[in-house]
Order: structure tokens, then C-alpha cells, then sequence
């Protein structure tokens, strides 16, 4: 009887556990104990086997605004009901997603959701943004009633598929990876709460179903947020690494390595500080893609024929919008500058000359990242017109390199940044990586 309710005590310890820090284990899912498949290239230690469905949603949501006449009804009741994700007894759905943040207090603690408040002023800005596109509203986020390029269906659909991944995912899968982080280092805990596979693991298994999703590969060839780095990488030269599973984006290979080295880390004890260091790497190079898109869409969009502008500025829009808030946090000036020039309550082209400026080496490195991580885009004919290439050479970082408190690449393990650094750029970030650190030992020890 004493064995039973020691048993009884840790469960209900580490259910109420995944309520406060894991918003998406509130309602039960059931068995955990057993590993579910490969998930692009990641074998989880628990079964999130249902977690990693929500990309189908996804795919459904897209074909429906992709029939003749589109169908946003059934897109919009996807994304609100949700379909083939089951979650305990009902259907997990995208929209919780976002609106979890209204409400949950600890979540809200977490740093990309604390970005993303400041920035738009309230948690669920993916979900009204998105509820304003499905409805063919104006709101702040677009005119979707009365724009040009608003109400256009390509931009509608632009930018809700991208919106949905690259937003309202992103920020809810990171959330799953500080839910597990929160439980590892959560004293109250049992032991078997914390490190065992229905702990602090579990959680971290969620973050890379929710990222890559059931029907990703590697390659990009999903639906989750996932692709975003797999595609923009292609087209700034970032594409040299091996990620393991197909795939070949710099920064995709970064996550998927943390991931697994958190794995690791998370089922023992004693490993707080290189958990955070992880973390923090996971956080930067989170990052990458959407700076990347915004970057490329915006060009697009400044010279792009009447035909393609409703899609091009609305994917610039999406892609800006998903990386508005980290911009802020750096350089507030530049962040109100970008949003002025993609939104889509303007029909304007974007100014690309004031984009570029606004994602300075200078602003690059405060948001945690290297110039080489961001790359250039290296397109040299787009749309039959030529890509001046000095519109878009690759940045140089400044003296003092990434500085970010929250999101690093510098707190990424030196031999991981060195691999995916190439010829000349490795050497010259090299060379200024150990200065710095020399003159700080210097002053240390003076």
C-alpha cells in the first residue's frame, strides 16, 4: 500500500507538473512511456507520435485554399477545431496555440512570448492575425476586406500558410523546449518526475514534433515550421551542413544536434548550465529563417511585377512579422521601419534599400547571431531581371559579435559553430572570437 502511494503521489506530482509548465499536457495524452518513430532524423525517448500530426492540419488547412473556389471555412474550422492531432479524449488544435498565451501566466515568462507582446502589444497577435486573414477583415495586421494586396487570394493565403508555421508554431514548439527546461530544474520534482521519460524529455520530444512534424523528412519537404530554415537556406548559402536526415541548412543541423544532445542531458542529473547553453543556441538559431524570408521577400516584393506583388509582399509580411519582435528588442527604430515598409495595411511596395538597413551587422549580432548564419541572397536573375549581388553581400560582424542574452550562437558548442562556418569567414569570426576573449582575460587577470 506505502509503494502504491508513493506511485500515485509522483504521478499526480508530474501531471500537475505538466499542466503549469506544458500548457499542451493539460489534457492528458495518454501513454508516454514508449518511443514513438523517427521524427525528421530525431528518435524520441517518449510517444509524441500524436503531437507530431498537427502538420497534417496544416496541409489540410493549405488544401482547402488551394480548391476553385477556396474553401475558407473549412481552412478556418482546421485551425480553430483542429482534426487529425489527437490530444486525450478530443483534437488538439493551432488556435490554442496562440490564444494560450491570453491566459497562462507562466508561459507568458517565456522570452519569445515576452518579444512578442512588446512588440505587438497583446500574447495572441498570431491568432487575431490570422483570424483577421481567414475572415477577410481589416484589422492592424492587414487589409484583408479593402486592400489591393489584402484582400487578394494569393496573399491570403501567403500569408495564413505562413503565419501558421513560421509564427503561431514556432514561438508554441519553443514553448514545449521551455516547459522541459523549467521541469528538469524544478527541485520540488521527484527525480523520476524530472529526468525520467515522462518528465522533463517528454517535453523536450514535443518541442521536435510540433518543429518538424509527422510528414517532414529533412529534406523540407513537410509542412511545419521545419522548412522555413530547409528552403531560405538555399537561397543565402546557407545550405552547407549535414543535418542528418537529408536535409542541409546550417541552422536546421544546429537544432536538431541541441536537441539531441538535450536528450541526453535531460534524463540525468547535474546538467543545468549546459541545458541553458543549449537552450540559448536553440533560441538563436531559431531565428535565422525568418530574418532570412524577410529579408528575400521584401527584394521580391520591391521589384515585383503587379501580378506577383499581393503574394510577394504578403510573404515578406509574414516572414518580417515572425522575426518584428527579436528586431525590436535590439533596435526599435528599425523594427517600426520594416513593419511601415511589409505590411500589408499598405499597398506599397517595400522600400528594400530601408530593410536592408534595418538588419545591420550591428542589429544581426545583438539578436544573438554571426553574419555567416544569415548569409545573403544569392539569387543572380530573379524573374528575368538581374540581382545586383551588391545589394546582397553577406554582412561583417562587428567588433564586439553576437550579443544576446536570451539567444546566442556563441553559447552553441565552439566545434558545431566551426562546422557550419565556411573558408575565410571562419577564420576571420575565429580571429575575432579569441581577441575578444583574450583582451577580457587580460582585464581579468590584470
Amino acid at each position: 500500500m506505502a509503494r502504491f502511494s508513493v506511485g500515485l503521489a509522483t504521478t499526480l506530482l508530474l501531471l500537475t507538473v505538466l499542466a503549469v509548465y506544458g500548457e499542451e499536457d493539460a489534457g492528458g495524452d495518454g501513454d508516454v512511456s514508449g518511443p514513438s518513430g523517427t521524427i525528421a532524423g530525431y528518435n524520441p525517448a517518449s510517444d509524441v507520435e500524436e503531437h507530431s500530426k498537427i502538420d497534417m492540419d496544416i496541409r489540410d488547412i493549405e488544401a482547402a485554399l488551394q480548391l476553385d473556389p477556396p474553401d475558407y471555412a473549412s481552412a478556418k474550422s482546421i485551425y480553430t477545431d483542429g482534426k487529425n492531432s489527437e490530444r486525450g479524449d478530443g483534437l488538439r488544435d493551432i488556435q490554442t496555440f496562440s490564444t494560450a498565451y491570453v491566459t497562462n501566466t507562466d508561459i507568458q515568462t517565456e522570452p519569445f512570448a515576452i518579444l512578442g507582446n512588446n512588440f505587438w502589444g497583446e500574447w495572441d497577435y498570431g491568432d487575431k492575425h490570422l483570424l483577421s486573414a481567414f475572415d477577410g477583415t481589416d484589422s492592424a495586421y492587414g487589409n484583408y476586406a479593402s486592400g489591393v494586396l489584402g484582400q487578394d487570394h494569393e496573399a491570403r493565403f501567403q500569408l495564413i500558410k505562413k503565419v501558421i508555421k513560421f509564427q503561431v508554431v514556432l514561438v508554441y514548439a519553443l514553448h514545449e523546449l521551455e516547459a522541459a527546461m523549467k521541469t528538469y530544474n524544478d527541485v520540488s520534482l521527484t527525480t523520476a518526475a524530472r529526468y525520467g521519460i515522462g518528465g522533463a524529455v517528454h517535453a523536450l520530444d514535443e518541442w521536435w514534433a510540433f518543429y518538424a512534424g509527422t510528414l517532414e523528412s529533412g529534406t523540407g519537404n513537410g509542412f511545419s515550421t521545419y522548412i522555413m530554415a530547409e528552403k531560405r537556406a538555399k537561397n543565402f548559402d546557407t545550405d552547407s551542413c549535414s543535418v542528418g536526415n537529408g536535409g542541409t541548412s546550417c541552422a536546421n543541423q544546429q537544432l536538431l544536434d541541441r536537441t539531441n544532445n538535450l536528450k541526453t542531458l535531460m534524463q540525468s542529473e547535474g546538467n543545468s548550465a549546459e541545458i541553458l547553453s543549449d537552450v540559448k543556441c536553440v533560441r538563436a538559431y531559431l531565428k535565422v529563417g525568418a530574418i532570412q524570408g524577410c529579408l528575400e521577400y521584401s527584394y521580391k516584393a520591391s521589384i515585383a511585377a503587379t501580378a506577383d506583388l499581393p503574394a510577394w509582399k504578403a510573404e515578406a509580411w509574414a516572414f518580417c512579422g515572425a522575426a518584428l519582435p527579436w528586431l525590436h528588442e535590439v533596435d526599435a527604430s528599425a523594427a517600426a521601419t520594416v513593419k511601415a515598409e511589409t505590411t500589408l495595411t499598405s499597398d506599397a511596395k517595400p522600400d528594400w534599400s530601408k530593410v536592408k538597413a534595418a538588419f545591420s551587422a550591428r542589429n544581426i549580432n545583438k539578436m544573438g547571431l554571426r553574419c555567416v548564419d544569415i548569409g545573403a541572397y544569392s539569387a543572380t536573375v530573379y524573374d528575368g531581371v538581374s540581382v545586383p549581388q551588391s545589394d546582397h553581400a553577406v554582412c561583417t560582424d562587428t567588433a564586439e559579435g553576437p550579443d544576446n542574452a536570451h539567444g546566442d550562437v556563441m553559447d552553441c558548442p565552439s566545434a558545431s559553430l566551426d562546422a557550419s562556418d565556411s573558408g575565410a569567414s571562419a577564420v576571420t569570426h575565429g580571429a575575432v572570437y579569441s581577441a575578444v576573449l583574450a583582451t577580457g582575460l587580460a582585464l581579468l587577470f590584470a
